[in-house]
């Protein structure tokens, strides 16, 4: 058995459940622990992958809240969400 932390994220349970979804057309509402999010992007997956996020961010050391809100400045870019690079990247 490890001695890692670990927890469940998911729609209907989860120690990171997503609570509240509301589809508008141009993106998505829910809640995780309290925290109120928007995100860009519709679809149910697109919250469950926020609420994995978040749960890393906060093994991590992330608040929810900080997290939360940086998953809601996130703009979809072409088909896909991508984030934009704030620093460039190293070459080896």
């Amino acid at each position: 058995m490890t001695t890692a932390r670990v927890a469940s994220f998911g729609i209907d349970h989860g120690d990171y459940r997503v609570e509240g979804y509301r589809s508008d057309g141009d993106g998505c509402e829910f809640s995780i622990r309290g925290v109120n999010l928007r995100l860009k992007l519709g679809g149910r997956h697109q919250a469950l992958n926020a609420a994995a996020a978040l749960a890393a961010g906060e093994f991590a050391g992330v608040p929810l809240e900080i997290g939360g809100q940086a998953l809601s400045e996130q703009r979809p870019r072409g088909s896909s969400w991508s984030p934009t690079r704030t620093t460039p990247a190293r070459s080896r």
